[in-house]
């Protein structure tokens, strides 16, 4: 391997390891917020002792948790680029679009239409 593409192979480990290590932070980030609503929303449910606090208290939970599942997938599909290129194998072209990842091997979350 020439000096350039060893070069080019070292900044695109790197790229790839700051994105995981990113996509990690949110995902702990978004528990800490998620603990946050939640234990304020059961606080004031049971300090005014009314029980549909608590219950509205669970939609954020679920969005929190939708977030997160997407944060964690993604972070996965990263570390599956990450481990490759770190194999040897011809990495492919990255385009991020927004937080979609788009290979030529075709992983996608969903259809980028």
């Amino acid at each position: 391997m020439s000096v350039i593409g060893e070069k080019h192979n070292s900044l695109q480990m790197d790229h790839l390891h700051r994105i995981i290590e990113r996509l990690a932070n949110n995902s702990f980030t978004i528990k800490g917020w998620a603990v946050t609503v939640a234990s304020g929303f059961f606080g004031f449910a049971v300090k005014d002792a009314k029980p549909a606090i608590a219950f509205i208290g669970v939609i954020p939970i679920m969005i929190f948790w939708i977030t997160d599942g997407y944060c964690l997938t993604q972070e996965r599909y990263f570390r599956k680029m990450y481990n490759e290129a770190l194999a040897g194998e011809p990495a492919p072209m990255l385009q991020i679009v927004g937080l979609r990842v788009d290979r030529e091997i075709g992983l996608r979350p969903w259809p980028l239409r």
